[in-house]
């Protein structure tokens, strides 16, 4: 009888993008009681984020590329104060841009 032949599985497809966690913070500030992330990458939808020791936390699942978002902070639209580099949005403001390489 004939030994089955095994081929190797491929770990990903050819041209497919690994997706990776993406860990987005604000800082701790006093009489802050809700922050919710938006952005590009969530048709701008607030979704909470969780609170912890300094501050609030979001960890997202994104596919490499660069990504626009906000903060938003007890109902207003904030900038990440950690952010490296920035967008002017349609209303003259700016977002925050990360990249997820």
């Amino acid at each position: 009888m004939k030994k089955p032949s095994f081929k190797s599985i491929p770990k990903k497809k050819q041209g497919a993008k690994a997706k990776k966690f993406k860990s987005f913070k604000w800082p701790k500030e006093e009489n802050v009681s809700e922050v919710c992330l938006a952005g590009d990458f969530n048709d701008w939808s607030s979704v909470p984020m969780e609170k912890c020791e300094d501050g609030f936390q979001a960890i997202i699942e994104l596919e490499p590329g660069e990504y626009e978002y906000k903060f938003i902070v007890d109902g207003e639209w904030r900038e990440d104060p950690s952010a490296m580099k920035f967008a002017v949005n349609e209303f003259g403001t700016n977002n925050s841009v990360v990249l997820v390489d």
